[in-house]
């Protein structure tokens, strides 16, 4: 597939833009001149196989849909990393939030005293449960017939 070096560049340019990166950081990264890099992006040159598998690396796409000029991300290791901090990040976050919600429902059964209640509850209940093992269960006496 030829090269259609102005998209490349567009790309190129787009990509070092969102990534916030100057012309001379980018060239630094790749090892190259900011004259080099800015021909590249201008269209008026085509970059080696060096220069374009570094590019793709740093801004993180692949070579080939780069050099055709289409932007297709790829997930970095950094990328996934950075992705398993968060994850990490927000559930801790969610355990911290999970305590002080515990804490909060031990204080309010302490306040109000919610734990002895249904303690006492289950107390009734099995004492009741005992007796009718116990005692079996009495059928109602019926009345004398009357003369």
């Amino acid at each position: 597939m030829p090269v259609r070096l102005e998209k490349m560049g567009e790309c190129i340019l787009r990509l070092r833009k969102e990534r916030g990166y100057s012309l001379e950081e980018l060239a630094g990264l790749i090892l190259s001149s900011p004259d080099e890099l800015r021909k590249i992006e201008s269209g008026t040159q085509q970059p080696d196989k060096m220069t374009l598998t570094l590019l793709s690396n740093v801004l993180n796409v692949y070579p080939d849909s780069l050099q055709n000029g289409e932007i297709h991300y790829r997930a970095s290791q950094s990328n996934l990393i950075n992705l398993m901090k968060e994850t990490l990040k927000y559930l801790e976050e969610t355990e911290e939030d999970n305590k002080e919600i515990v804490e909060h429902i031990e204080k309010m059964q302490k306040e109000y005293d919610i734990q002895r209640e249904e303690k006492q509850e289950e107390e009734k209940t099995e004492q009741i449960e005992k007796e009718e093992q116990v005692l079996p269960k009495r059928e109602p006496e019926k009345a004398a017939p009357r003369l």
